[in-house]
């Protein structure tokens, strides 16, 4: 709107001045004249001055976190300097941000907010002597799982006497992503915990949190550490100590994004109930030191899912940002088949591993193959969407129907 105000002020005055010209030499009035000359003079050079300036002002913009949760607070630092040295300045910065993250505007800087279809308008002034570097400082709140930047952002600056607007946009870099909110999953660390069989106490007097579980050839990239002298001398060949983690335990999820049986029909509330709950098993997981692998019926490259190896022992939270950074920026489109997911575990699973699916739906063909899972020894539990508790899948009629229908196919096949 500044714009087009200007551009109309412009025109304005190139007509004022081509009027005064006219009626000079109508009327040989030597002061209409230089009035006219004024008029044509003044507007270009004001103009380019104003250009001057306008180029001197250099501004960035950024947030100081990475990654938020919904109802956490960051902040949008905005960095303005005027380069010009005798040439103080107003200017006006303007953009865009989604409603999903919310600026908590201050009456210091005379933030304006506009609203239109989900977006929301940010102006402010600020007065910039020369020379000044200002560094701004706006709070934001996030209240909606995505990724948020900046955006139609400009600057926008008037000459001395306000005569003239002029403006450019601004390059943006900034972004910020808002996780998805965590939910309460009932009885997750009795359930971890419960694990029969799997966690060994450490031995005393050993500083190693490691259980030997057996020995090996020597391979290129071992360390000498696990180098077995004993076992060495008596094979008359490099023997490596073979590991097992005291208090780590590896387990399998498989998360289901699509909401209905029908790929077309979906569920936006139940969609970020499935990424809630994946978000907040994959964070508990890690706080008690669970070696997980997570499944996802999303399409990467070439392969129908897509795969986060998540191990606590290898040091830093890289691996659990890398998931959560994905799952802001997962939207709600067209799944692959869960059914070819659960069949590419066939070859990770092994005999008495655990299971968790995240699915608010199961078909026929899905059940089917977690009861080849089962039948191989994996322990199968799914995450009920509806109450978050966690529940052994095969009980009572659901493996007997399994059952009879896997009956059913292999005879049709011997036929």
């Amino acid at each position: 709107m500044n714009q087009v105000l200007s551009h109309i002020r412009q025109e304005v005055f190139t007509l004022v001045g081509t009027l005064f010209l006219v009626l000079s030499l109508g009327y040989r009035n030597i002061v209409m004249f230089w009035i006219a000359i004024l008029f044509y003079i003044w507007m270009p050079l004001s103009r380019h001055m104003t250009e001057k300036v306008l180029q001197k002002l250099t501004v960035e913009t950024f947030f100081n976190r990475i990654g938020i949760f919904p109802e956490e607070e960051a902040e949008l630092v905005v960095d303005i300097k005027n380069g010009a040295r005798f040439s103080p300045v107003r200017a006006t910065i303007e953009f865009d941000l989604d409603e999903g993250m919310l600026l908590q505007v201050s009456d210091l800087f005379q933030v304006r907010t506009t609203k239109l279809l989900g977006v929301r308008r940010y102006a402010f002034d600020v007065y910039l002597a020369s020379g000044e570097h200002v560094r701004i400082h706006l709070p934001a709140l996030a209240q909606k799982r995505g990724v948020y930047r900046l955006f139609q952002a400009h600057i926008k600056i008037n000459d001395r006497f306000g005569m003239l607007t002029l403006g450019r946009a601004l390059d943006v870099k900034g972004m910020i992503l808002v996780y998805p909110a965590l939910k309460l999953i009932a009885g997750h660390r009795s359930f971890v915990s419960g694990f029969s069989g799997r966690k060994k106490a450490p031995r005393l007097l050993l500083p190693d949190p490691f259980y030997i579980r057996g020995i090996r050839p020597y391979q290129a990239g071992d360390s000498l550490r696990a180098l077995d002298m004993k076992r060495s001398a008596q094979m008359n060949r490099l023997m490596t100590r073979m590991y097992e983690s005291t208090s780590d335990e590896h387990l399998m999820v498989a998360v289901n994004i699509q909401t209905h049986p029908n790929p077309f029909v979906q569920n936006d509330a139940l969609f970020e109930d499935v990424l809630r709950y994946t978000a907040s098993w994959m964070l508990d997981s890690e706080r008690l030191k669970i070696w997980q692998t997570i499944f996802m019926n999303v399409r990467q490259g070439k392969k129908a899912w897509t795969r986060f190896d998540l191990n606590p022992g290898s040091g830093g939270t890289g691996g659990m940002r890398r998931v959560l950074s994905f799952l802001a920026r997962l939207q709600h489109t067209r799944p692959t088949r869960f059914a070819a997911v659960l069949k590419a575990l066939e070859k990770d699973i092994k005999p008495s591993m655990h299971l968790v699916v995240i699915s608010s739906w199961l078909d026929e063909e899905m059940i089917n193959v977690l009861y080849v899972l089962k039948r191989k020894g994996a322990m199968i539990y799914t995450l009920q969407i509806e109450t978050g508790i966690i529940r052994p899948l095969f009980d009572g009629q659901l493996m007997t129907h399994a059952k009879r229908f896997y009956q059913a196919t292999a005879s049709s096949e011997r036929m």
